[in-house]
């Protein structure tokens, strides 16, 4: 099995460099790729990835100076995988690259497999508040609907790709209510806070959050009446 694992950064050096180095002991009996998707970083998390996949082969970068956001980064970077099978995690460290493995053979079954947080970090309120609207006004059956740690098969993603209106932190949620995976499988793990650098979580994040909600419901409306 080959998959493709995508990593947005922006201003993530210190951390990139520990992450790159835990997967690849992490992975060495598998067959894959990582791409680094960052946005013109200025602390030089690009030119970092650049000198390093001179040496890893395995490891691509994919630089934007036009483009910011997580949600397009991680569309670009699905856009540029070569495998079917997609993992998207974060590269600040949050997230715990020892359940890789559960993920990567959960997805061989499966359309979508989200690894949902347990430890729910200093932001747990917004979180459980954006988990309650998630699931009331979209209804969208996760344990953790704004998870940035999931895997997904590309061929799926590429039916919806030009549905998808990226922006903000919530492009599982996009995926999930667009996509409508029917094959979900939800993996736990406990969120670890942040080594290095600033949570980019913010007001403008969850009001960013609450525009998504709406446009989706309205998307939702909308292709209910089409079928009807």
């Amino acid at each position: 099995m080959k998959f493709s694992i995508i990593l947005p950064t922006f201003n993530e050096k210190n951390n990139i460099i520990k992450l790159l180095s835990l997967l690849k002991n992490i992975l060495i009996n598998y067959s894959y790729e990582i791409i680094v998707v960052d946005d013109n970083s200025s602390d030089g998390t690009w030119q970092f990835v650049k000198e390093y996949s001179k040496k890893n082969k395995r490891v691509r970068l994919l630089r934007r100076t036009k483009k910011k956001g997580l949600s397009s980064a991680i569309r670009d970077g699905i856009r540029k995988a070569k495998n079917e099978y997609v993992v998207v995690m974060d590269a600040d460290g949050q997230h715990d690259e020892k359940i890789l493995p559960k993920i990567i053979k959960e997805i061989q079954n499966n359309d979508l497999v989200v690894a949902s947080r347990r430890k729910w970090s200093k932001f747990s309120t917004r979180s459980k508040f954006a988990k309650f609207i998630s699931k009331t006004v979209l209804g969208v059956r996760l344990s953790d609907p704004l998870s940035g740690y999931f895997a997904l098969r590309k061929t799926l993603f590429n039916k919806i790709d030009k549905e998808l209106k990226p922006k903000g932190f919530k492009f599982l949620l996009e995926f999930y209510v667009k996509a409508k995976p029917t094959r979900v499988k939800e993996v736990f793990f406990d969120f670890k806070d942040r080594k290095k650098g600033k949570s980019k979580q913010s007001i403008k994040v969850m009001i960013d959050f609450l525009i998504s909600v709406i446009h989706l419901f309205v998307y939702k409306l909308k292709k209910r009446s089409n079928l009807n």
